[in-house]
């Protein structure tokens, strides 16, 4: 019961976003409006998971005490899924925002911040398709925890993604990503003493 109510929750704000395009209030490029939520979206539910991730590596026991922070810790494999379904949305909204021409596609591999968005796209899909039990069996352990470290690596590439095309919301992503690659880089200085 409390999964569902996990996938209900995260997905909502998609299901919002979708339902306004039957109300037809989303302005005069609702493909743009929607491209730009999705992704919105994507992003905060990437951040929740590594903030359960940071949470768990620096307070250890005390986090875990705290049942619904183990019971979301517990559903990080979920909410990275629900994450990339919003960057799937992401990326099919771009393409409608073009009118799915061939110039969607060619934008793809010319236009920089394109380039670094779909890269962190691609690697996002590897993490998700392998985020079940049977990757972990195939791959072991080891080798699984080193591959979904790029994570980190597609962190960087989305916020480079974001700084290149943000022209009104700069201060706020800025101010997002310097809250996490501080955390992020208080969290490998203290593994490092440990």
């Amino acid at each position: 019961m409390k999964k569902i109510f996990l996938i209900l929750t995260t997905l909502a704000p998609l299901i919002y976003w979708v339902s306004h395009i039957f109300w037809g209030d989303l302005g005069a490029d609702p493909a743009k409006k929607l491209n730009h939520q999705m992704g919105e979206w994507g992003l905060y539910l990437l951040l929740l998971n590594s903030a359960l991730g940071w949470g768990l590596a620096v307070f250890k026991k005390s986090w875990t005490q705290i049942n619904i922070l183990r019971w979301l810790s517990v559903q990080r494999r979920e909410i990275g899924i629900i994450s990339f379904a919003y960057l799937i949305a992401h990326f099919v909204f771009y393409a409608a925002m073009e009118s799915f021409e061939s110039q969607a596609w060619t934008q793809l591999y010319t236009k920089n911040y394109l380039i670094l968005g779909l890269t962190a796209w691609i690697i996002l899909l590897s993490l998700t398709v392998t985020s079940n039990d049977f990757s972990v069996k195939k791959l072991s352990m080891r080798i699984w925890k080193k591959w979904h470290r790029l994570i980190y690596v597609c962190y960087f590439l989305i916020c480079a993604h974001i700084m290149l095309i943000e022209k009104t919301d700069l201060i706020k992503y800025g101010s997002i990503f310097l809250v996490f690659f501080t955390l992020q880089g208080y969290r490998f200085v203290r593994s490092l003493k440990n």
